[in-house]
């Protein structure tokens, strides 16, 4: 059984993986939602002024995230997985007896910096290093637990916060990254060579793909030409749009539907839902990248985004909010998944390690100026609507821009194809 299981230890890994994500993805996904009415009102801040200080968590990993390559590359994922599994808990551990803005900012920032080192940067080197064929699967089967987290959390938080109030439910989620450090020091190795292994699927080259194979294989520019391309700068703006235009709801759908007249409950049944669903179309979305393309797939994710989020600004009954949910759950993966996914095709595979924690950390960044930002509108006018409707139009700005992005990133690479051909 030894044997077998060393011989096929790429399933262990991600399966280690994929509960580390469930644990600290699913707990993440709950951090401000849910908690935003009763932490207000039991010790007394606004829902800005909460949103803000949960957003120091945002303003760490778009820091940290930006410079994550540096340690990875030094130290390999495990310690700093190790690392960032022990600094959340330990923020969450701190939120439960934060009792104003300051705690609440200093314990957020604290699982901010942990999480920059256990997200998609962590997972996507854990496949690069691991696995040669099936990326974008894998990738969307380990990144899609924090939706199915999300939703299990969503459920199981609401419950404690209902009986023994929102610390309780804040300690609780503190213990569970306890068994996650335990299960990483135990079960997480670097690459397949410390295991006497070569990574799944070396040297598999695709029969046929509808997209096409350059795109993934091409091996692009140096960082420090990319730092000379327009295109790097406009792909650093697209995708923070999109971080804007797609996170100005992430956190408000459940507080969104409440102001809209649902329970507190119902409310914490559809952003459990949202959550569920994030989960199973990140899977999809990563493995039908494997087949179309993530242009494809990212084109067809901000789409959805513009008509969800439109949508959302009317509902009334929970059927209406189930179809919001679901359509808006198709959008999330853009920045969960595809990001790491879509630089390959975009920029080429020698750059990639240097610019996948810069342009991961763009959606952070967009999600840290939106959220108190969408907050501070509510203060003033009562409502989430404004702030849904600006998304949905600035979704529209996005797809335009991706699909510039594509065709000046096209051009480019044909370019250093033709010039490589006449050296």
């Amino acid at each position: 059984m030894i044997g077998w299981l060393k011989k096929h230890y790429y399933w262990v890994i991600i399966i280690i993986m994929m509960l580390q994500t469930t644990i600290y993805g699913g707990l993440a996904n709950n951090l401000s939602s849910i908690f935003i009415i009763p932490v207000t009102e039991d010790i007394g801040i606004s829902r800005s002024d909460f949103s803000l200080a949960i957003s120091m968590r945002t303003l760490l990993i778009f820091v940290a995230t930006t410079f994550s390559g540096t340690v990875f590359n030094r130290f390999g994922p495990k310690i700093p997985i190790i690392f960032g599994l022990v600094a959340s808990g330990v923020g969450y551990a701190l939120l439960s007896v934060s009792e104003s803005f300051l705690p609440i900012a200093l314990s957020s920032s604290l699982i901010g910096l942990g999480e920059s080192f256990i997200g998609t940067a962590a997972a996507s080197r854990i496949v690069n290093a691991w696995f040669h064929r099936y990326q974008g699967s894998m990738l969307g089967v380990i990144t899609a637990c924090t939706g199915l987290g999300g939703g299990i959390f969503s459920i199981a938080l609401s419950s404690i916060i209902a009986s023994t109030g929102w610390r309780s439910a804040r300690l609780f989620s503190a213990l569970f990254f306890l068994a996650a450090v335990i299960l990483a020091i135990l079960f997480i190795h670097n690459k397949p060579a410390n295991l006497g292994l070569r990574p799944y699927g070396e040297g598999y080259v695709p029969k046929k793909k509808v997209h096409r194979n350059e795109d993934d294989h091409w091996s692009g520019f140096t960082m420090q030409q990319m730092l000379c391309k327009p295109t790097f700068y406009l792909g650093l703006l697209t995708f923070f749009l999109a971080g804007v235009s797609i996170y100005s709801a992430f956190t408000n759908i459940a507080p969104h539907l409440q102001d809209q007249g649902m329970s507190a409950s119902d409310a914490a049944i559809q952003n459990g839902l949202m959550l569920i669903c994030l989960a199973l179309f990140k899977f999809i979305c990563g493995s039908i990248s494997d087949v179309i393309g993530p242009k494809w797939v990212c084109g067809i994710c901000i789409t959805f985004a513009a008509i969800s989020l439109w949508f959302l600004t009317g509902v009334n009954t929970f059927a209406e909010a189930t179809i919001g949910v679901i359509l808006y759950s198709l959008s999330v993966p853009l920045l969960l998944v595809m990001v790491p996914l879509i630089t390959y095709p975009l920029y080429g595979y020698r750059s990639h390690d240097a610019t996948l924690g810069v342009f991961l950390a763009m959606p952070y960044l967009g999600s840290l100026i939106v959220n108190p930002v969408s907050n501070a509108i509510y203060d003033k006018c009562g409502s989430y609507t404004p702030v849904f409707q600006v998304a949905a139009l600035l979704a529209v700005v996005v797809l335009g821009l991706l699909l510039l992005l594509y065709y000046l990133t096209k051009r480019d690479q044909k370019r250093f194809m033709q010039e490589n051909l006449e050296k």
